[in-house]
């Protein structure tokens, strides 16, 4: 069997969703000197250690026993920062580097990973209606790549994924996701990122 490869913070999203995760609250400062990235998270936030996520993973391999066909690496979990606002409002920020050269077309991949999110859904709930759109979008004078979906679960109940991401010229990649079902709490998630500042790089 050929199996499909799925970037590990998409899955790590998913699976996110559907388990309970850890409480620790304060303000949080996300930096990153690389990109001259710094974002603030206030105590609404809080964030998610990396010894719990892997006992989540875990657990959350049976609820995707159907997902037979997609492998992924708990290695990758280095590279992401995870945070709730509850267990159905969730925040990531991904930074790590990405070489064209090596690793091939930016967009191209990016489209893939979009593609692969949809994918998750409409393999796990075939009966949902799922709304998606992919766009260019202009913060803080940076140009991001969005990708936009909303899944109507039920009449009851709808999930709205968000994700950014931009390659910046020294290779380096920022992905910012947000996952949720408030939108007022995504409105939280989408004016922490506005509010994100990108200063120049240290030399």
């Amino acid at each position: 069997m050929m199996f499909k490869k799925i970037n590990f913070i998409f899955f790590l999203f998913f699976t996110l969703l559907f388990i309970n995760a850890q409480d620790n609250r304060k303000k949080i400062i996300v930096t990153n000197d690389k990109i001259g990235f710094e974002m603030s998270l206030s105590e609404i936030f809080s964030p998610l250690n990396n010894d719990a996520l892997i006992q989540k993973i875990k657990k959350a391999e049976t609820i995707l026993k159907n997902l037979n066909e997609v492998e992924y690496d708990i290695n990758d979990l280095g590279n992401v920062e995870m945070f709730k606002i509850d267990d159905n409002n969730l925040f990531g920020i991904s930074i790590q580097e990405y070489d064209e050269k090596i690793n091939g077309d930016y967009v191209n991949a990016v489209n893939i990973k979009n593609e692969q999110v949809y994918n998750l859904f409409k393999q796990n709930f075939p009966k949902a209606v799922i709304e998606r759109q992919t766009l260019k979008e202009s913060i803080n004078g940076l140009e991001f790549l969005k990708y936009y979906q909303k899944v109507d679960l039920s009449i009851k109940k709808t999930i709205y994924n968000i994700n950014y991401n931009k390659l910046f010229d020294n290779n380096i990649e920022l992905i910012i996701l947000m996952s949720f079902d408030d939108k007022k709490k995504g409105e939280l998630m989408m004016n922490a990122f506005i509010n994100s500042r990108f200063k120049p790089e240290k030399k």
